[in-house]
């Protein structure tokens, strides 16, 4: 790599840090519940987003969101409220009240 190409490479990198640390900012962010009466955009994402534990089908995702035991979390930017930023699926072996989907 020559040392121009370096140079603009590191002014796209300065580039793009600025633009994300102006959008993704705390107070910009939602950490909301998805359940099965989510709306529909979001909940079809999850499967697409997940990367950890596979979800085959939405059938699939609707018994995880079902089970007593199970929470599903999304990271939503204000300006894209049914696109989750990551998703975070918590399993607990305590019984968990209210909530559910």
């Amino acid at each position: 790599m020559n040392h121009d190409t370096l140079a603009q490479l590191q002014r796209l990198d300065a580039c793009l840090l600025h633009l994300l640390e102006q959008y993704v900012v705390p107070s910009q962010l939602l950490f909301q519940q998805i359940t099965w009466s989510s709306a529909a955009q979001t909940v079809e994402r999850v499967p697409a987003i997940e990367a950890i534990h596979r979800i085959a089908s939405l059938d699939e995702l609707r018994v995880r969101l079902s089970r007593p035991d199970r929470r599903c979390f999304g990271l939503f930017h204000i300006l894209q409220p049914l696109e989750p930023l990551i998703v975070v699926h918590v399993c607990s072996r305590l019984p968990l009240r209210g909530g559910g989907g």
